[in-house]
Parts: structure tokens; sequence; C-alpha cells
């Protein structure tokens, strides 16, 4: 199993991670407000957590979870990104659905883990055909991706990815679908046809413990039923999921409009 996520960075420390965050979280999750902690409790709680070393080095979770984003420097940097630069996010939507069709959009999405999440969730959104019908008076939208199903993808891509390798995430729009790249192969015993009846064991399980805190897991292996279950409620197609030594790539596609 990998144990990437508590590598050290040795060009990262303390600074480079979100204090105002990290104090959100344990106020939040664990009721403990660090914003009365003096500097050396602080540190002793995100080297129990984690977030630091003992040498007083950020680790690679720290930083995928917690990296800051220094908006004081022209252009501002995302500290996540600086250090781990493959630890961001491709995101492309095309006039079609094959990869050699227009390219209507391209941005590259920057900072921590659940940052990346919500910012490609909107953008995705933002960009998504809405077609709606009437009833009676009203017009009524029709839903071909739930936002429930686009996040529960994102979040496990950057909850379950290698980041032992180079290569970001890649997400690429299409007229009839969405694809989700997230690179590194299933882990252990992990294939796809249990990822289907929620059988999971984690890569990163710091990061999972981080993200299932947030309430962007359950921790109980469900999301990947539950997708499968909300797209077929829609008429969808399934979704599929291809893995390989590589990465994973799941692919959703969006229910019919008529």
């Amino acid at each position: 199993m990998s144990v990437f996520y508590l590598t050290p960075n040795y060009l990262a420390n303390e600074s480079h991670l979100d204090r105002a965050k990290i104090q959100e979280y344990f106020k939040a999750v664990y009721d403990y407000d660090l914003a009365s902690e003096d500097v050396p409790a602080y540190k002793t709680l995100l080297q129990n957590s984690g977030l630091l070393t003992v040498e007083g080095f950020a680790s690679a979770v720290g930083l995928i979870m917690f990296g800051r984003r220094d908006s004081g420097l022209l252009p501002p940097v995302n500290y996540t990104q600086k250090f781990l630069p493959h630890a961001g996010a491709v995101y492309a939507h095309y006039a079609g659905n094959e990869l050699t069709d227009e390219l209507l959009d391209r941005v590259h999405f920057e900072g921590a883990a659940p940052e990346l999440v919500e910012k490609i969730t909107e953008k995705v959104l933002l960009r998504l055909a809405r077609p709606s019908t009437i009833n009676g008076l009203k017009r009524e939208e029709k839903i071909v991706l739930p936002r429930k199903v686009l996040c529960e993808a994102l979040v496990n891509a950057v909850t379950h990815r290698d980041y032992s390798l180079q290569g970001q995430i890649r997400v690429f729009q299409f007229d009839d679908r969405l694809e989700v790249h997230s690179p590194g192969g299933l882990p252990n015993s992990v294939t796809v046809a249990k990822m289907k009846v929620s059988y999971s064991i984690p890569r990163n399980p710091l990061i999972v413990k981080f993200m299932e805190n947030l309430r962007y897991l359950d921790g109980l292996g469900c999301g990947v039923p539950m997708m499968f279950r909300e797209m077929k409620a829609l008429g969808a197609k399934p979704p599929e999921i291809f893995a390989d030594e590589s990465q994973v790539r799941l692919t959703l596609y969006f229910a019919p409009t008529i």
C-alpha cells in the first residue's frame, strides 16, 4: 500500500498550510478551538494528525488537504501545486463526442483537494446543457447529471488517485458524457466488479479520513453503487469504469433529454 501521503516535502513547512482552514476543520469535526492554542501545541496537533512531520516539514497529505493559497503574491500561488505540481486537475469541454472535436473550454484547476472538487463541480454544471419542459404553467428543468453523482466522481478521483505518480486528474466533458481520468490503477484487491457492490480498500486512508470528516465521503464504499442507481433512475446508460495499471477512467453518460 502506498504511503506517499505521509512523505515529507522538504521545501514546505507549517507556513505553507492554511491555518484558518485547519482551525475550521478541527472546530467542525472535533469541536476543538485551535485559535486559543499556543504555537507548540498547534504544531504538535499537526504532527499527530499527519499534516506535519516531527522535523517541521509539511507532509504530502498536509499539502493535499490544507495547502494555503497566497494571494499576496503576483500571481497568487497555491502551495499545494507549488510543491506537488501534479496534484491539480485539467478540465476540457468539447463540442461533440470526440477528443478531435472543437475545444470549447479548457481550465487548469489548482487548490487543495476539497477546493478542486468544488471548482470542477461548478464548472461542469455551468457548462452542462439544461433542457427543460413545460408542465402546466411551469418550466421544469431536466436533470441530465445529478450534482451528487458528479461530486462523488470527483471526490473519488482526488481521494483515491495515486499521488506518487506524475500526471493530473483530467475531466473531459462531451455532448453525451463526462469522463474523469484519475492517475494510478486500482489498489490492493479492488476490482471494478467489487467497486460496484460497495467494496473499497483505500490507497490513501488518511486522505479518506479527512474527506470523510469533511462530509465528502461516507466511508462505507457506497459511492459507486449510488452513481449507478441514480443514473439508472434518470434513464441514462450505465456508468462505465475502466482501470489498468496507469489510470482509472469513469464515464458518466448524461440522461436523455426526451
